[in-house]
């Protein structure tokens, strides 16, 4: 019997286990948590548990000195970086400031910027009605362009302003200009910047593509997929804008099967953000957060064994959580290095760290290390799969911090999905380094009668270029194999030639393309899509029962010596592929 097909109570008692393995770890602190470490602090807004301090006294005033800076008060601005360039720089009687993504005041008369944008003109007539907006030191009312840094705020201004224009020296610095042009509804700016962004799809498509999805700018990022479409010229099948953390693997998926569909796609199919059709990753807010570590400290085993200990995320600091540090010195030799550092020299006060990891991972990681993520194992194992992208992350964390038993946790969860989903398996192991389980899930992939590019919701979370690898790693497989069904059943050759050719091979162009006289009008497809290939010629296969070897059928009433002698030369063939990581 499969892992698939054990129930489901059965897979998670050996993970439950090792959860819960720490658990018992509370009750035994009581001899190496310091006798002087304060009690948790118990009045709180959101919640009454002592151990949750985002909403106590104590949690935030420990915090004022290491979290964020608040925004700025209403009637004055932060400091800004610099002056700007002139003629920027000039402050004039009605003039406005613009703050660019940089915190730089650049101050244009207010009569230039309402001339062309209705948008503008509302704001500053709202702030003599009764609705000031913000203001600098000096009294000049502020208006935030964050899509533009210094650089694109200039060639932007030189759009709006009778003077010289500049050009555009980045295809970043065109769509942020297109970007606040269009919220800010200024027509000439949108013009130019349209105008400078058609003359880069003819060389640079995919890096319009995978800049305007970073950016949010989904009519952009579907004008490059149609030149895409249009033209059949993709250059280099992955740019590097592709590999860092702009684009990833599902706005890359959502690419790639466009392309496959010839463009012929449900209404209301979008590139920037996962289809409503499509699996959504978990979410959760920093009130669920405090909620849930509150419910895990029973009240009267923290009068026993009071928390030392105040743990937060770098990157969201607003939920904070009491700990013991003893539980996470023994949980991580990393954390316990951590904690000890930061702990020399501090008698009255708890210990304060900050991890690097989101809030919820965060969270996740004092749940594995108190046992108390029984719910979030047992959501895994009955099919809940909206937790996997937060569990590659903790997986990632679980190497970070060097802990035994949630390395261990992480690999279980791993060979339980490589039977049920190899696509998160394949993520998973990617994104922790784990070469073996990676390859053994790609396999797995490229081996299965699932759709030719499949989607899983961890992709929203995973580069783009672990994906195309994939890709690639499957079209070889299948050239391989190919290849040896030819050698080894000839009668099979002209079944193999008609097949189509495998994409993501070849460079510059990638893409094979095929196309499909099935109706009057021609429609384009990738090669590969059933949709994209007519093969009407009769072939040895026709009305036989088949085998698949990686997409590759062959009959399956061959004798059983040939079979096996066919088996094992795929088997050897695959072995040759490579898998990039």
């Amino acid at each position: 019997m499969s892992s698939a097909q054990v129930p489901a109570d059965t897979q998670l008692s050996p993970l439950l286990s090792t959860s819960a393995s720490l658990s018992t770890s509370i009750s035994s602190s009581a001899s190496i948590s310091p006798s002087t470490s304060p009690s948790p602090p118990t009045s709180a807004s959101t919640s009454a548990s002592p151990c949750t301090s985002s909403s106590s006294s104590t949690g935030t005033s420990l915090l004022s000195s290491i979290s964020p800076s608040t925004s700025p008060s209403p009637s004055k601005s932060v400091i800004t970086k610099a002056s700007a360039p002139a003629p920027f720089d000039t402050q004039t009687v009605g003039s406005v400031a613009l703050r660019s993504s940089e915190g730089t005041d650049f101050f244009v008369p207010s009569t230039i910027l309402t001339f062309d944008s209705p948008i503008l003109k509302a704001l500053l007539a709202q702030d003599k009605e009764g609705e000031p907006l913000k203001v600098t030191d000096d009294g000049f009312p502020i208006i935030l362009v964050p899509e533009l840094t210094d650089d694109a705020m200039l060639i932007f201004l030189h759009l709006v302003c009778p003077i010289a224009e500049r050009e555009f020296d980045t295809l970043g610095d065109i769509l942020s200009v297109l970007k606040a042009g269009k919220r800010l509804s200024l027509s000439i700016v949108k013009q130019r910047a349209n105008a400078s962004l058609e003359s880069r799809l003819a060389s640079e498509c995919l890096r319009v593509y995978a800049t305007g999805c970073s950016m949010g700018m989904e009519d952009e990022a579907k004008a490059a997929a149609d030149h895409m479409l249009k033209t059949q010229i993709f250059g280099n099948p992955f740019s590097k804008d592709m590999g860092s953390d702009r684009m990833v693997a599902g706005v890359y998926h959502r690419l790639i099967y466009y392309l496959y569909k010839g463009g012929a796609v449900s209404p209301g199919y979008t590139f920037v953000r996962p289809l409503v059709a499509q699996p959504q990753r978990r979410s959760i807010t920093n009130s669920d957060l405090t909620e849930r570590w509150a419910s895990h400290l029973d009240s009267t085993v923290l009068e026993q064994h009071p928390t030392d200990l105040l743990v937060y995320s770098s990157s969201d600091p607003k939920p904070t959580f009491w700990a013991h540090a003893a539980i996470l010195s023994i949980f991580s030799p990393v954390l316990s290095t951590k904690i000890s550092k930061r702990s020399e020299g501090e008698t009255s006060l708890p210990t304060v760290i900050s991890l690097p990891e989101s809030a919820e991972v965060v969270h996740a990681i004092l749940e594995f290390a108190y046992g108390a993520a029984v719910a979030f194992l047992y959501d895994l194992f009955t099919g809940d799969r909206t937790g996997i992208p937060l569990m590659i992350k903790v997986a990632q964390a679980a190497i970070k911090y060097a802990a035994p038993t949630l390395i261990a946790t992480t690999k279980k969860v791993l060979q339980y999905l490589q039977a049920s989903t190899p696509l998160d398996a394949y993520f998973m192991a990617v994104q922790c380094g784990w070469k073996a389980e990676a390859r053994k899930a790609a396999l797995a992939i490229s081996d299965s009668d699932g759709p030719e590019y499949p989607y899983v919701a961890c992709m929203e979370d995973i580069p783009s270029k672990s994906y195309f690898n994939l890709l690639k790693f499957r079209a070889e497989v299948r050239v391989k194999v190919k290849e040896v069904v030819k050698r080894l059943c000839p009668e099979l050759l002209m079944s193999i030639d008609a097949m189509p050719k495998e994409p993501f091979l070849n460079v510059p162009f990638p893409f094979y393309f095929a196309f499909h006289f099935g109706s009057r009008s021609s429609q384009l497809a990738i090669a590969g899509s059933p949709e994209g290939v007519v093969n009407s010629a009769p072939t040895a296969l026709d009305g036989k029962p088949k085998r698949k070897f990686f997409g590759i059928a062959v009959p399956a009433d061959l004798s059983q010596e040939k079979m096996h002698e066919l088996e094992t030369a795929v088997s050897n063939a695959v072995g040759e592929v490579t898998l990039d990581l």
